[in-house]
C-alpha cells in the first residue's frame, strides 16, 4: 500500500511541474508562431502595395514618353 501512495504522490508531483510547463510552453509557441505570421503578414502587404506603385511610376513614365514623342511627331509634321 505505501508503495501505490508514492507513485500518487509522484505522478501528482509529475503533474504539478508537467502541466504548467506544457501550458505556459504551448501559450509561448502559439503566441510567437501568431507573432510571426501577422508581421509576415503585413510585410508582404507591403512589399505587393510597393511593388504596385513602381509598376504604377512605371506605367506612367511609359505614357509620359510616349507623349512627348508624339507632341514631338506632330510639331515636326507641322512645321
Amino acid at each position: 500500500m505505501k508503495r501505490v501512495g508514492a507513485i500518487q504522490k509522484h505522478s501528482t508531483f509529475f503533474y504539478n511541474i508537467f502541466l504548467p510547463f506544457s501550458i505556459i510552453g504551448s501559450v509561448l509557441i502559439i503566441g510567437f508562431g501568431s507573432f510571426i505570421y501577422h508581421r509576415t503578414y503585413k510585410d508582404i502587404q507591403k512589399t505587393l502595395v510597393q511593388n504596385q506603385q513602381n509598376f504604377v511610376q512605371q506605367v506612367k513614365g511609359n505614357l509620359d514618353q510616349k507623349i512627348q514623342i508624339a507632341l514631338k511627331d506632330l510639331h515636326s509634321c507641322a512645321n
